[in-house]
């Protein structure tokens, strides 16, 4: 009984010392890892700076796979949040602050369970690549500052597993065209002359309204006596995402523009293009635009509208719809 009381009283002096260490301990957290990315800076940069690619790098996920993420209406630049929620790393807000084109990126994080925090980006060109510094800083209340070693060496661990990541993305976006999945072909495209039905409609209603006049417009050539020349197509002229509509036209290539009745006329001429192969369901060919618009924000590249979708596989011969191919057609500005 007397060892049993000698070691709680042994027990307790330990942790009062423990108490008494932490109160003069740093209660300020600052980590900082770099890592090399082999891509030039404004390829980490954009991964970077679009929320929407977090559950792509991100180092924690590996780790509790409970972790969810919920964007707001805005992913990308300055503003823009996202919020997450996890078992292991609770939940919380991180807000993008200000970003530097190319060089750097500052966000503020604010958790249920530990507060407030601030992380930075920094980009920096190192000959063909570039180095990538994650920096961390934070604020921990009194004990739990005693154990801010622990948390120092794991989360630096993290990051540098985040920058590794960062770079294998950003590597296979600058050296293979590699966005999501989806390579994105240069080409160059012949001039192509269409009769069109053209409308301004809702995007849920976008296929029904291809699908609905491509019929009556192929009618229309046929009692014209032309010829259809290559397949049928969607042209976008413009996203109203406010409103959630689309300007665009069922679309039928013909080999001269000619006046038919009832229908409109496009052409587009010999133009340098991005062609990206999309394969599935044509209602979910947004993931192919997003890829082509990340590769031309990472080589400064614009394009004209409107944009082509060209639908190769005939879905009344090949049911099914995993195996419909989509060419996503951009036009570039010169």
């Amino acid at each position: 009984m007397k060892l049993l009381k000698k070691i709680l009283i042994g027990l307790a002096i330990f942790i009062v010392l423990l108490l008494v260490l932490a109160y003069f301990l740093p209660r300020k957290m600052e980590i900082s890892a770099t890592g090399k990315v082999d891509a030039p800076a404004k390829f980490a940069y954009n991964i970077l700076n679009d929320f929407k690619n977090q559950e792509k790098w991100d180092p924690w996920l590996s780790k509790d796979t409970s972790m969810t993420f919920v964007y707001g209406d805005q992913t990308l630049g300055e503003g823009a949040y996202v919020d997450y929620k996890s078992d292991s790393y609770g939940a919380g807000r991180t807000t993008r602050a200000t970003s530097k084109q190319d060089e750097q990126i500052l966000l503020t994080t604010t958790s249920e369970d530990m507060g407030g925090a601030s992380m930075s980006y920094d980009m920096e060109a190192d000959g063909e690549g570039s180095n990538l510094t994650w920096g961390f800083k934070s604020e921990i209340g009194w004990p739990m500052n005693l154990m801010s070693f622990m948390f120092k060496s794991s989360m630096k661990k993290d990051m540098k597993v985040g920058i590794s990541n960062i770079s294998k993305i950003a590597n296979e976006r600058w050296e293979k065209g590699l966005y999501d999945g989806f390579v994105i072909n240069p080409e160059v495209r012949q001039s192509i002359n269409y009769v069109i039905s053209r409308d301004v409609v809702p995007y849920e209603q976008s296929d029904k309204y291809y699908t609905q006049n491509l019929q009556p417009l192929f009618l229309k050539i046929q009692n014209a006596g032309v010829k259809m020349e290559g397949n049928s197509c969607a042209l976008v002229y413009n996203y109203d995402f406010s409103n959630n509509t689309l300007d665009m036209a069922t679309a039928i290539p013909i080999k001269e523009q000619v006046a038919i009745e009832g229908a409109g006329s496009e052409t587009l001429d010999q133009g340098k293009v991005l062609v990206v192969d999309y394969y599935g369901d044509r209602l979910g060919t947004a993931s192919a635009h997003f890829a082509i618009d990340d590769y031309m924000r990472d080589r400064g590249l614009f394009n004209e509208y409107p944009v082509v979708e060209e639908y190769i596989t005939d879905p009344t011969e090949e049911k099914d719809p995993s195996n419909w191919l989509t060419k996503v057609i951009y036009y570039l500005s010169e």
